[in-house]
């Protein structure tokens, strides 16, 4: 920090001070040697503290690092005392004013008074001679107990908080606190929803990048009574033998705790200098039942006392009249969360802070308190009243009634002073998008056949108040925002993605599959119908292109082990592929070839035509030979070239290798039921899986061969057993050792440790391995619930087949595809890492019932919704009659499908609903003089082909009012009425006066109905008018 401070050069301060020549011990150097230090600004502004003498022989001698610093710099200040500095400036008009006072004594005078001083903000920036350089370990400067709820810990610099972890412990018991560092990182609170229990509070935050734990301690008190206010001194009469008061209390923090549940308020005895029927409190309030009337400007006197400290406090008060508003303010308005403007359309659009006292003084803070105050708006459609919040007053603002967008006036009127307050509100219309900006792709290279998801693309929204929205925000308005494909890209469905889990939340992404190559653009359009787009190219489909190493592989085997490799492929893009039928490249074949030490392994592939069927393959190092071995993995093409080739290089060792040691791995938690691996091909069995480590921490695979005995502590808990599990993959290779729930659990009905041991035959001798299994009479139950393209296959359970995409979103072209349904398959892992396909139905739930509703009364069930098909491995509309079920068209809807408490969801577009139209006409009005109008008494009954709300039936009706005005022009009779049940096509049936019409209306030319008009119960509207005829 630079000094405000006047610099004086050293030859001043030298003269000022009477620096000594220190090579002698005068009289004046002793003197001089009771100043403790000098403050000394460098060219960068930092100031650095030299002890005196130090300082002292540097001037003297002005030689090495120190003098060389301080015959390059310059003195600010100058302390007798240590953290105390008294500026240079004062300290030379001082010396100036008075040369024959020794220099100690003039600082001595001079620190008396703060202004001679440099502040101590700027003295805690001070850094000494000695730590030049260095930098200051962190540490923990002080904890403090801000409030009852809250400690504070301050450090003596920023924290790299990324790896940190905070414990904080009462005497021996951990306690368990929220915690949240500052902004600067050099301050921790650490809060808990409840009192901290009294004791000594000892805080420990340890890191990866801390060379020590950070430790400090504070001690707690109780919550106490440290205060006690009365608020003014006037007993409100409220009738004529009761007034009230108001009052605050404080704990020792300065915290008020008047309103608290649970105060220390309820310890707080109350007495008064009058008989009294009752003296309670409530709320910061405390009210006074004499026992007979008050008399004109009567005093009394109140009595407050903790009975827990002892506070206490003592008011003398008049009784005055009742209490009513006479002073007003009108502060802040206050917006809901996440919001910043008032909205139309909105029950709590915003509050108004409000500050009301009335003729003592008094501040009213509840909305009982406050009477006597009239709130006018300008605008009928807006409403204003007092409400209550977080136990304050405030006035409400109401604009669920307003649905354009203007300025309206609060008017507050205090009636006993005719006084007014006004407050003006800007209310504007909900934000929405309008302006779009589309991103690059995120991937480098989009292609034929790639799945839905992979092509994404951010975008920059602003509303129509150029305001950037997040990706919540752009999720929220997913509706709002039209995307489509052009060129190759025509007939893929886009979406914003609104998986808030998601990478992807707020970015546009395809629904379905690409299905063409070539040139294309993504076009996207807000609701204000602000366009953007971007052009890319859809390539040829993706095929096999490259063969490259695995990340992962062992590389190194004992004398006749087996291992199992996987090579990995590239597409001609470079990016990683999986060889499935469908994508390997027909115009290549592939072979592997062994070099080097071929005697001491052997491969069980050779060659082939797909790529899929290269991996995996089984190397296996011959018993009794040794050596380096490389084997290749080549692509070849029509010309049997190779056009790519990646090499392995494994070691084969013998089976009396030094310094081996063995280890068998985890096999988790075993399922523990009888009926689990007793067939021997049971995905619960669990297969023993020994390895060899060296010294180096290399893995090396064993032979299955070696392994000549396995026991079990318990047999009836774990049975041991060899050979391959049925169909069962858990590993590739044959005769494994497997482990499973044994025949007979002995009463088990807890977990239960055994202890399976492992003898390995080595060259070196037997090895002993023990390893400790847990068995759990737990039943399977779903931990993670799955939605895929592809089902789990019974030769593996324990993953999802390869190439197996997740499933987070559905487009259909309308109802009939919808009731057609899609590919979709249920996949659940349960606590043992098993998968398994859902074999049962199950409803999908709406997680916005906005969108989806049901009509004809018929309950949204597992057989009239939208389900899982398990038969079918569908997701579809399933419905008892047709059309029971509507949903909202051209929207993201988002289901839910839970099983066990674990959820999946699924975002579901149907471009197209079926269109609102008139679907029958009816009635007696043929019945009239003329067959084409109608007449007094008769009526016409128009049903919809759908159920449509209760808007869109009140806007409907208002234009059959208006349609059908001359047959209601009669005797008041006539009417336009609902007149079908909940749940059915919705019927409205106008019914003519009964009286004199001057002319019935004409039925014979059809009429029409708005467009927009029409609204089902999923929010659909007619786009187009539709005709009464």
């Amino acid at each position: 920090m630079k000094s405000p401070f006047k610099v004086m050069s050293t030859a001043a301060l030298a003269a000022a001070v009477a620096v000594p020549a220190v090579a002698a011990p005068t009289a004046q150097a002793a003197e001089a040697t009771t100043i403790h230090s000098v403050a000394i600004q460098t060219e960068d502004g930092s100031v650095v503290t030299v002890p005196f003498m130090d300082y002292a022989k540097a001037m003297t001698f002005g030689t090495g690092e120190l003098g060389e610093f301080v015959q390059a710099n310059s003195v600010v200040a100058v302390s007798v005392e240590e953290g105390k500095f008294v500026t240079i400036k004062e300290l030379a008009f001082a010396k100036l004013d008075n040369p024959d006072t020794a220099t100690p004594e003039l600082l001595n005078e001079l620190d008396d008074n703060e202004e001679n001083l440099v502040s101590d903000e700027e003295v805690a920036e001070y850094t000494a001679w000695e730590n030049m350089g260095e930098d200051a370990a962190p540490m923990v400067e002080s904890v403090s107990a801000i409030d009852a709820k809250t400690l504070e810990v301050d450090f003596n610099q920023a924290i790299d908080t990324e790896n940190v972890d905070v414990k904080v412990k009462r005497g021996n018991f951990s306690v368990i606190l929220d915690s949240e560092w500052n902004d600067d990182k050099d301050a921790l609170t650490l809060s808990s929803e409840t009192n901290l229990v009294a004791g000594d509070y000892t805080v420990t935050v340890t890191g990866e990048d801390l060379e020590e734990d950070l430790v400090g301690t504070v001690t707690v008190e109780s919550q106490k009574v440290s205060d006690i206010e009365f608020l003014g001194e006037t007993l409100v009469k409220t009738a004529s033998d009761k007034a009230t008061m108001n009052f605050k209390v404080f704990d020792q923090y300065g915290t008020d705790i008047t309103t608290d549940a649970d105060s220390l308020v309820n310890n707080i005895s109350w007495s008064a200098s009058v008989a009294t029927d009752s003296l309670t409190d409530s709320n910061g309030v405390l009210t006074l039942d004499a026992s007979s009337d008050f008399s004109a400007d009567q005093t009394v006197v109140l009595t407050a006392v903790d009975s827990k400290t002892g506070e206490s406090e003592t008011v003398t008060a008049t009784v005055g009249d009742a209490a009513s508003v006479t002073a007003l303010e009108l502060g802040d308005v206050v917006l809901p969360e996440d919001t910043n403007r008032v909205y139309t359309g909105d029950a709590d659009a915003a509050k108004i802070e409000l500050n009301a006292q009335d003729q003592y003084g008094n501040s009213l803070s509840s909305s009982s308190q406050i009477s006597g105050v009239t709130l006018l708006s300008s605008d009928s459609s807006v409403n204003f009243s007092i409400v209550d919040v977080d136990g304050e007053a405030m006035i409400d603002v109401d604009t669920s009634s307003l649905s354009t967008a203007k300025t309206v006036k609060l008017t507050a009127v205090i009636n006993a002073t005719g006084e007014t307050v006004t407050k003006e509100l800007n209310i504007v219309k909900p934000a929405e998008a309008d302006e779009v900006r589309l991103g690059e792709l995120e991937t480098n290279v989009i292609a034929k056949g790639d799945a839905a998801g992979s092509v994404v693309v951010p975008v920059t929204v602003l509303n129509q108040f150029d305001e950037e929205l997040t990706a919540a925000q752009i999720a929220a308005q997913a509706g709002n925002i039209n995307v489509t494909g052009t060129g190759a890209l025509n007939g893929v469905s886009f979406a914003i993605n609104t998986d808030d889990t998601s990478d992807n939340y707020g970015k546009i992404v395809n629904t379905t599959s690409l299905t063409t190559s070539g040139a294309a653009s993504i076009v996207v359009t807000s609701g204000t119908g602000e366009t953007d787009s971007l052009t890319t190219e859809v390539k040829a489909e993706r095929v096999v292109s490259d063969v490259v190493v695995p990340e992962e592989y062992t590389s190194k085997l004992i004398s006749g082990a087996d291992t199992q490799v996987s090579f990995a492929f590239q597409d001609q893009y470079g990016d990683a592929i999986t060889p499935v039928a469908g994508n390997t490249n027909t115009n290549l074949t592939w072979e592997y070839t062994v070099s080097g030490d071929t005697e001491a392994v052997n491969v069980n592939k050779t060659s082939g035509t797909a790529e899929e069927n290269m991996s995996p393959l089984t190397v296996s190092a011959v018993e009794g030979k040794t050596g380096e071995v490389a084997v290749t993995g080549k692509l070849l093409n029509g010309s049997n070239e190779v056009v790519s080739q990646a090499t392995l290089d494994f070691s084969v060792v013998a089976n009396n290798a030094t310094g081996l040691t063995y280890s068998v791995d985890d096999v988790g938690t075993l399922a523990g039921d009888q009926d689990y691996g007793q067939a021997g091909a049971d995905a619960y069995a669990k297969v023993l899986n020994v390895t060899a480590t060296d010294e180096e921490d290399n893995s090396y695979a064993i032979p299955s061969s070696a392994i000549f005995k396995v026991t079990s502590s318990n047999s009836d808990l774990v049975e041991v057993s060899s050979g391959r599990l049925g169909d069962v993959a858990i590993d590739a290779q044959d005769n494994q050792w497997v482990i499973a729930s044994g025949p007979n659990n002995g009463g088990a009905t807890a977990a239960t440790d055994v202890t399976v041991t492992v003898y390995v035959n080595t060259d070196d001798g037997v090895k002993t391995i023990e390893k400790t299994v847990t068995w759990s009479p737990a039943a399977p139950e779903t931990t993670e619930v799955m939605l895929t393209d592809a089902a789990v296959t019974a030769s593996n359970p324990y993953g999802l087949a390869a190439g197996t995409n997740e499933v987070s979103s559905l487009t259909f072209a309308d109802r009939t595809a919808v009731d057609t349904g899609s590919a979709l398959h249920v996949v659940t892992k349960d606590q043992y890492g098993v998968y398994s396909n859902k074999s049962t139905d199950s409803l999908f739930e709406v997680a916005d019932s906005s969108k989806v509703d049901t009509t004809n009364s018929v309950a949204y069930s597992s057989t009239d919704g939208f389900v899982f098909d398990a038969a079918s491995d569908l997701f579809e509309l399933d419905e008892v009659t047709a059309e029971n079920v509507q949903y909202r068209a051209d929207s993201p809807i988002t289901f839910v499908l839970e099983d066990n408490g674990q959820f999946a969801e699924l975002d579901v577009t149907i471009t197209a609903e079926e269109a609102l139209d008139v679907a029958s006409v009816g009635g007696t009005y043929t019945a009239g003089s003329s067959a084409t109008e109608v007449e007094a008494s008769e009526t016409v009954v128009i049903t919809f082909n759908d159920e449509l709300s209760a808007s869109s039936v009140n806007a409907t009706i208002a234009e059959l009012e208006t349609i059908f005005a001359n047959s209601l022009d009669g005797d008041g009779t006539g009417s336009v009425a609902k007149t079908s049940a909940a749940g059915a096509d919705t019927e409205i049936t106008v019914t003519a006066d009964g009286g004199s019409i001057t002319g019935g209306d004409d039925v014979s030319t059809p009429y029409t109905i708005s467009a927009g008009t029409l609204v089902d119960l999923a929010g659909n509207k007619n786009d187009a008018a539709v005709n009464i005829d």
